[in-house]
């Protein structure tokens, strides 16, 4: 569950520390504006400034602390987030990480968090709109100029490809320096999550006897009658209460068009409810795990050591049939409603065993490596971070960072 953290308000700064994703040992103390008390919890994402020019994304790590004396202590600008983005499990695991390694908790936010939740702050210079006499600039100042002469923003990186650095660097200060360039600072998130659109009747017209009325009055309207009536069939809606029905698929059974559906939302019938893409974690009827002797007399003496110990060691040449065991093992956590995680040692060994796995299991597996795009990591962590639903997950290392919410075991291949 996401970590939950109260306070009282008194008449007085306060102060949070602060986790930045780098390479230091130590953790920020920031100051809090009064206006965003109320949104400080442990886990959230919060925007601060470091240094002069640069801002990150860092983790709220601890509430109401005190900063050391002798600094000028600077503000968050803001909380990104409405609900924690890491568990209390992951922070007690980081905090150990960094113990055992000696490594800052800033280093390990930086690896352990997917791209997508990690904000960037890239400098962007842009001309003044409101300069009123041009001043006497130097020739690199004016190609410089020339360039950006487009009404867009430019990061400064992109900028120093044109010449030298050092030649660019030049120009552009001189350019600021002048009132003819102004520097921005833009903090830009890397990724969305993967989502699915549903569509759902609003609350006026789950009334029948008005959905009725509004279908008798679409006699000059057949295409959007057809919709209608599609969603009516795919919700069951006379059946009890309608149910979401996905977008893409009404439309596809349909044979409409988003035009149509748009038009029926205009009217007050439906309405649009946007989530995160999921896993089928149903699983189906699959074959019985058929283990020979020597496997059974593994697979019960993993179940005696997890009664005493946390961890167990099976040994086994490749092809002895190490994978059964942990799959026996796996179907018998899921059916007990926990979660699995299962290690690899490298991605190209996923492929194979996720299709082994699906077979043995009935259920589809989830993937975590670093060959998924940002959207796809992203996705699946949400995923996990708002949901305690079986999944078999198969990852490589850097899966032991995901916000498992009901993690029974893990095995390593």
């Amino acid at each position: 569950m996401p970590i939950e953290a109260t306070f009282a308000f008194v008449s007085r700064e306060y102060y949070i520390e602060v986790i930045l994703p780098l390479a230091v040992r130590s953790t920020f103390s920031y100051l809090v504006p009064e206006h965003l008390l109320e949104e400080l919890i442990v886990g959230k994402r919060v925007v601060v400034p470091f240094g002069a020019r640069r801002y990150y994304a860092g983790l709220i790590y601890k509430l109401d602390v005190q900063p050391p004396k002798g600094f000028k202590q600077k503000s968050i600008s803001y909380v990104m987030d409405d609900e924690p983005v890491i568990t209390e499990m992951q922070l007690v695991f980081w905090e150990w990480m960094s113990r055992y390694y000696m490594s800052g908790l800033g280093s390990i936010m930086h690896v352990a968090l997917p791209n997508a939740l990690k904000i960037s702050s890239q400098t962007t210079v842009a001309l003044y709109e409101g300069l009123e006499e041009m001043p006497e600039l130097s020739e690199d100042e004016r190609m410089l100029y020339n360039q950006m002469n487009d009404g867009k923003d430019h990061e400064v990186t992109e900028l120093e490809k044109l010449s030298t650095r050092t030649a660019i660097q030049r120009a552009l200060d001189g350019l600021i320096r002048k009132g003819v360039a102004i520097l921005t600072e833009e903090l830009k998130n890397i990724a969305k999550p993967r989502t699915i659109e549903f569509v759902r009747l609003t609350e006026e017209y789950e009334d029948q006897t008005l959905l009725s009325d509004f279908l008798n009055g679409l006699s000059n309207a057949p295409k959007q009658m057809e919709l209608l009536m599609r969603f009516v069939e795919m919700s069951g809606y006379f059946q009890g209460e309608a149910s979401l029905v996905q977008k893409k698929q009404l439309l596809e059974k349909a044979k409409s068009t988003t035009a149509i559906l748009n038009s029926l939302m205009q009217k007050g019938v439906f309405e649009l409810k946007t989530e995160i893409e999921g896993w089928d974690s149903q699983a189906e009827d699959a074959p019985d795990i058929e283990l020979n002797e020597l496997q059974q007399q593994s697979f019960k003496d993993i179940k005696s050591s997890f009664k005493t110990k946390d961890v167990c060691l099976l040994r086994g040449v490749t092809g002895s049939g190490k994978t059964l065991i942990y799959a026996e093992l796996a179907k018998e956590y899921i059916d007990q409603g926990k979660q699995v995680l299962y290690l690899v040692p490298e991605i190209a060994l996923t492929t194979q065993l996720v299709q082994r796995l699906k077979k043995l299991l009935g259920m589809e597996v989830m993937v975590y490596h670093s060959r998924f795009s940002n959207k796809d990591r992203l996705t699946t962590w949400l995923n996990l971070l708002n949901s305690n639903e079986p999944v078999v997950l198969v990852g490589a290392r850097s899966s032991v960072f995901l916000p498992f919410q009901n993690l029974a075991v893990s095995y390593t291949h």
